[in-house]
C-alpha cells in the first residue's frame, strides 16, 4: 500500500455484499458489466478489496461524467445569438473547406 492510499471501514449491507460478490465472480454478468464500464480484468480472480475499489472507481467515473456533462449543458445555456452564429458559421466553413478536397 503506497503512502497516500487509506483504508476505510464502509459499512455494506447483504445486497452490496451479494453485488460484491458476484463482481468478484469471473464470467459474471455483474463482472462483465464492470469490464464494461472501467476496463477490469474479466478472467483474473480479485480480492474483495479490489472489488470494492473497483466498483467505488466505476461510481467516481459515472460521477464525474454527470458533473462534466451538467458544466456542458450550462455553457450551452450561456451561448447568446452571437455565439450560435459563428458557430455555425465556423462548421459550413469547415464543411465548405472539407468538399473541396
Amino acid at each position: 500500500m503506497s503512502a497516500n492510499t487509506l483504508r476505510k471501514s464502509v459499512p455494506l449491507g447483504r445486497a452490496e455484499l451479494e453485488v460484491l460478490d458476484r463482481v468478484r465472480e469471473p464470467g459474471s454478468p455483474e463482472r462483465g458489466a464492470l469490464h464494461d464500464l472501467i476496463g477490469t480484468d474479466q478472467d483474473d480472480a480479485f480480492s474483495e478489496a479490489e472489488g470494492l475499489r473497483a466498483i467505488i472507481r466505476a461510481g467516481i467515473e459515472r460521477i464525474e461524467e454527470r458533473v462534466l456533462f451538467g458544466g456542458y449543458a450550462a455553457m450551452a445555456k450561456e451561448l447568446d445569438e452571437e455565439d450560435r452564429t459563428y458557430t455555425s458559421a465556423a462548421r459550413r466553413r469547415s464543411v465548405e473547406i472539407a468538399s473541396r478536397d
